[in-house]
């Protein structure tokens, strides 16, 4: 399964996959030729493939967040009680942060200041959204520890989750149980958010997969993050050719599965909790950790510090953005679908470089 042990230093090739990663959940989230006009037309399958391929995003950043947490395990042996609790101090800060700014900041907030104005519209809404909150997040606490106050930052929690069961099992000395028991997480939440649509012909009794992400995302992401955690304690790298063969299968189950789900009338989109998804993530992380200077010294390597900060600013930088839709739109429909993913992944990374640069809040990303 594995070749050459490596020295872990320096990752030209992991920073490059944090940048490209990253975009792939702006696309995500910003949807380009999905809606509207592209519908019915040849660039829809464009923004399918382009979306499909965006879901390797999420289990990337899993997996690389294990390798490195697995380095730290291999290189402070019987600490891993204090390493846990200083990437619990961490991740938690990161999530309460971000959690204050999407409880004042609602979806549509921009759009919804430029319909009604500053203080009819943008006052009025971040007041009444800052006033639901505590009682949305009483009423719903389990729901807000494992997602928060906006869905995507369910990574956060789903993270830290994974690594203290992970250190569960290395205290127990059962780190063989690890990837068998994650793989049965991965196969019960992939039946439980998704599979359930081909059997039961769009009927099921379980969880709607927001209610999965939201209550027990970590079993989507547990599997990840120890199959990184592995190469990153044991100081191995994936053969070639299985990770090319894992991109190559991924692929082609990524397309099956999208055509077993639209013959069903329902649109999967490839969701990260698919097994296309995992191969063709799995495939892609070996050929990084196989290649470890690609593309050293280019732009991409240098934004991967900032990938956290994108990742989790992206969706209030979405809401404004999108301001400049009618404007761009009008000139042309297909160049603001090529636009608005780039702008917010621009003015994101702008805002990340932004919040480092400030002592009092390099804290947030």
């Amino acid at each position: 399964m594995t070749q050459n042990a490596v020295k872990i230093r320096s990752w030209s090739s992991i920073e490059v996959l944090r940048t490209l990663a990253c975009f792939g959940v702006v696309c995500l989230h910003t949807r380009p030729f999905l809606d509207g006009p592209f519908r019915d037309s040849p660039w829809y399958a464009a923004g399918v493939a382009l979306h499909a391929w965006g879901r390797f995003a999420v289990p990337v950043f899993f997996m690389i967040s294990g390798f490195f947490f697995g380095n730290a395990c291999r290189e402070n042996a019987g600490e891993e009680g204090r390493l846990l609790r200083r990437f619990a101090l961490k991740v938690g800060r990161y999530f309460l942060l971000w959690c204050a700014v999407y409880a004042v900041f609602p979806d549509r907030w921009a759009e919804i200041t430029l319909e009604r104005g500053f203080k009819n519209g943008l006052i009025k809404t971040l007041s009444w959204h800052l006033a639901d909150a505590p009682g949305e997040i009483a009423g719903h606490f389990w729901a807000f520890l494992m997602s928060g106050t906006q869905l995507h930052l369910w990574f956060l929690p789903a993270l830290l989750v994974s690594v203290a069961i992970i250190v569960f099992f290395v205290k127990m000395r059962r780190i063989g149980l690890l990837l068998p028991l994650s793989a049965a997480g991965f196969v019960l939440a992939a039946w439980w958010g998704r599979y359930e649509f081909l059997v039961a012909h769009g009927q099921t009794f379980l969880p709607q997969p927001n209610y999965l992400l939201s209550r027990l995302g970590f079993l989507c992401g547990l599997v990840y993050v120890v199959w990184g955690w592995r190469y990153g304690f044991k100081k191995e790298v994936p053969r070639r050719g299985l990770s090319i063969a894992c991109v190559l299968v991924g692929i082609a189950a990524m397309a099956i599965e999208e055509a077993a789900f639209a013959s069903r009338d329902y649109q999967l989109i490839s969701d990260n909790i698919m097994p296309g998804v995992a191969l063709f993530s799995i495939g892609v992380f070996g050929l990084a950790l196989h290649f470890p200077k690609a593309g050293q010294g280019t732009p991409l390597e240098r934004w991967g510090i900032y990938t956290l900060g994108i990742y989790l600013g992206h969706i209030v930088v979405r809401e404004a953005v999108a301001l400049s839709k009618p404007a761009i739109a009008g000139l042309s429909p297909w160049g603001w679908e090529i636009f608005f993913p780039f702008g917010v992944f621009f003015v994101s990374l702008g805002l990340a470089i932004l919040l480092r640069k400030m002592p009092f809040l390099r804290a947030w990303v």
